[in-house]
């Protein structure tokens, strides 16, 4: 579940944006002013900040300041103020975009996930020790088969193994059943990719062909 902070001092607002998100699966947090929203940069880590500009007790680019020192997570500005100058002050402060009040929540919403998106790639990274995925502030703990099987395909991306194949790399001289075996496991990779947003890429099937990792 992807996690984001809310920076404003609408209370409107906050909860109009947090009843959106939530509602499609996101974990939110509020913050009304500057002060609190560093706060909580310090002792979190978020998959997006969504910071207004016009603050009560510091604007929203000294904020950004402030969090960029100590977080590398996407900064989306929300604000009223529409003028050039203001855009590229929010840019050069440290945010990864900027959007204009008033807004639809669906273009927010496409944008989070954008940065999202574009931040795990950039920080994905595997830990063979614990057999864990990490993209971002998100981590994927596998069992030794899951792991074993995503490794085979990520290692082989593009490259289409059989049911046979995976049967005999994965499990070698262990009695299974081949084929519903296989596909309980790339069913179980499937759901952790999609579910945890690890958009690192997807596993594609195709018939007679078998499974394949497509990176993204």
């Amino acid at each position: 579940m992807s996690k984001i902070l809310l920076i404003d001092d609408d209370k409107d607002i906050l909860q109009a944006i947090r009843r959106y998100f939530e509602a499609i699966g996101y974990e939110v947090f509020m913050a009304e002013n500057g002060k609190d929203a560093i706060e909580f940069t310090e002792s979190n880590d978020w998959d997006c900040i969504v910071l207004d500009v016009m603050l009560p007790d510091m604007d929203g680019f000294a904020v950004c300041e402030c969090i960029r020192k100590k977080s590398d997570a996407p900064i989306i500005f929300l604000s009223c103020k529409d003028e050039v100058k203001d855009k590229i002050n929010g840019l050069m402060s440290g945010g990864d975009d900027y959007m204009t009040k008033p807004f639809f929540l669906a273009e927010l919403e496409a944008r989070v996930h954008a940065r999202i998106r574009r931040n795990a790639k950039q920080t994905f990274s595997i830990d063979m020790d614990n057999r864990t995925i990490v993209a971002g502030t998100r981590c994927m703990v596998l069992s030794q088969k899951d792991f074993e099987l995503f490794m085979l395909l990520y290692e082989n991306s593009d490259r289409f193994f059989t049911v046979e194949e995976i049967g005999r790399k994965i499990w070698k001289e262990e009695q299974v059943n081949e084929a519903n075996n296989v596909a309980v496991h790339i069913k179980r990779l499937r759901d952790k990719l999609e579910g945890l947003s690890l958009e690192i890429g997807t596993i594609q099937s195709a018939y007679k062909q078998g499974y394949k990792f497509v990176r993204s």
